[in-house]
């Protein structure tokens, strides 16, 4: 994860999905105001395909609309919680590290990051 330059800073929606047995979490950030990102969560026990649909749903826009949006539509099943702003994250460690653990040490997990628009 440190060896990625994600250029988060530089996008205005982007989203971090990630499951383990029997635990799944979604995180979705997007610029609020300067560079502040409002993170909207959601927590349960599997995104039953969510990875996949959104895969599908950047090929299919090809970079004609914003495909962010067209994410966020895709994630309203998940009743996420309101959002927090927090400043703009320095790197994907700071952005995605904390979630990746609380899958716990010694887990198998898998961790999928969409950088959208």
């Amino acid at each position: 994860m440190d060896a990625l330059n994600m250029e988060l800073a530089e996008r205005r929606i982007f989203v971090l999905l990630t499951e383990s047995e029997g635990r799944a979490q979604l995180r979705f950030f997007e610029q609020v105001e300067g560079k502040k990102y409002a993170i909207s969560a959601w927590s349960g026990g599997s995104l039953d395909g969510a990875g996949g649909a959104i895969g599908d749903t950047i090929l299919k826009n090809k970079g004609i609309n914003c495909v962010g949006e067209q994410v966020r539509g895709l994630l309203a099943r998940f009743p996420m919680v309101s959002p927090t702003t927090v400043p703009a994250p320095a790197n994907a460690r700071a952005a995605f590290a904390h979630t990746i653990r609380a899958h716990g040490e010694d887990t198998f997990m898998r961790a999928t990051f969409a950088l959208l628009c």
